[in-house]
């Protein structure tokens, strides 16, 4: 979701070489999982490489100071009572457990290619994250 980053040149890809799924904090949610599900299962994604970056936002929130900004700005409270906007944290630690989420998936093949990378917006370098 970041404007720093262009993952086609960035990445050295052509337009059409990759499904880029973008989200806040890059996480594998439910709606990123259903749309990976769908791309692997029925056009053929045969692996998935997810992506962080440095100076992430969601690295420096809570979803009790999301909230708060939000009651602050009018929301009503019960609204956003439950809000969960998966804030990063340990933006290495994120990566890996999305990888475990999508490598426990009853919903994409054991086989698939999975990878974990954190992209270093001064530099421009992709840093492998191990599982």
């Amino acid at each position: 979701m970041d404007t720093r980053i262009d993952p086609i040149g960035q990445l050295g890809l052509k337009r059409g070489d990759a499904h880029i799924l973008r989200n806040a904090g890059g996480r594998v949610n439910d709606d990123a999982l259903r749309s990976l599900v769908l791309s692997v299962q029925l056009l053929g994604v045969r692996a998935i490489a997810v992506i962080g970056h440095t100076d992430c936002a969601t690295a420096k929130i809570t979803n009790e100071s999301v909230r708060a900004t939000l009651i602050e700005k009018g929301v009503d409270p019960g609204v956003v009572a439950d809000l969960d906007v998966h804030p990063v944290g340990d933006q290495q630690q994120a990566i890996r457990d999305d990888l475990a989420l999508l490598a426990a998936s009853p919903l994409l093949p054991h086989d698939l290619a999975l990878a974990g990378f954190i992209f270093d917006v001064e530099t421009g370098e992709l840093e492998p994250v191990s599982s």
